[in-house]
């Protein structure tokens, strides 16, 4: 029997399928996206069928998509794990994980791309993309990256989720400052401080300010910034006080300033591993999703 086709042609299927995004894949490969139209054509003209639904909003597998989207990974794989057997001879398709996550939890994630990724596939390529909240989730839900690790306090619709932990907030500021002795600090006693604080579009800004509106307050967020560490350098120079994440706080160790805690309410935020409902994970970000949090984990409420 004569075959019509060529394993590039099937890796290129693999990664559109995958990423249900023709821009993603492409990239993945390291192609042109219309080299990359033309492998999946040369396929889909060889089995005489589509193999996608395309619209100018999603790509979708069509029917005989999904039929051949199992095995032709098992082909891949199978042939990928034969050559790279040989010794000397490279895997010519190193599976690739692609994480999107927000800059505060890069340093948890390292111990376990290092420890539980790469020990067991070493020719394993890594892609870290540090992005704000909705820009995680967003990459998620666009199959611009295989998992997420974000906040799962706020635009999460068509995404599944794991948290890892939950943290509260404390209130850090310029070391002689009227707060700087006490415990705690109620929310309300913001109102008459200038509050430097994230820009409205924040994941921590839509959390902070639903969790006020539920206690009747509204806060007056005097200055507005992007990122949290310009936060912390405004409130060293005593321009305001600020309210941040207690592990983000921790993690400046800036000896000029000092943090107590916010309560009244007590607000808390739910830190998670995210993926896109509905599409399976591919091998290698599985097991980065397991090493976190378990192939049983209960997905959080949305």
């Amino acid at each position: 029997m004569r075959i019509n086709y060529e394993i590039s042609e099937l890796v290129a299927f693999l990664a559109v399928a995958e990423r249900l995004s023709y821009a993603a894949a492409a990239e993945e490969l390291n192609v042109s996206p219309s080299s990359l139209t033309r492998r999946v054509q040369r396929l889909e003209y060889a089995l005489e069928c589509k193999l996608f639904e395309r619209t100018t909003r999603e790509v979708k597998l069509s029917l005989a998509g999904k039929q051949l989207f199992s095995r032709a990974r098992e082909i891949v794989e199978t042939l990928s794990e034969v050559q790279a057997s040989f010794k000397g001879v490279p895997n010519f398709r190193s599976p690739t994980l692609t994480i999107a996550c927000v800059p505060s939890v890069i340093r948890e994630l390292i111990p376990v791309i290092q420890d539980d990724i790469l020990r067991a596939n070493p020719h394993a390529r890594i892609r870290i993309s540090d992005l704000s909240s909705n820009e995680t989730n967003d990459a998620v839900l666009r199959s611009n990256a295989d998992v997420g690790v974000g906040y799962l306090d706020g635009h999460t619709e068509g995404l599944d989720g794991v948290i890892l932990r939950e943290e509260t907030f404390v209130l850090a500021m310029r070391k002689g400052h009227e707060f700087s002795g006490r415990n705690n600090v109620s929310w309300r006693e913001l109102l008459a401080q200038r509050v430097i604080g994230p820009v409205r579009e924040s994941g921590i800004r839509i959390l902070i300010d639903s969790a006020m509106a539920k206690e009747g307050v509204t806060l007056k967020w005097f200055h507005e910034v992007r990122h949290t560490d310009t936060a912390l350098l405004m409130a060293e120079a005593g321009i305001g006080v600020t309210a941040v994440p207690k592990s983000i706080y921790e993690e400046s160790k800036n000896p000029n300033l000092v943090a107590v805690g916010l309560i009244e309410p007590e607000i808390k935020r739910r830190i998670g591993v995210l993926k896109r409902h509905g599409q399976p994970l591919r091998p290698l970000a599985r097991e980065f999703w397991n090493a976190l949090v378990g192939p049983n984990a209960q997905l959080a409420p949305s």
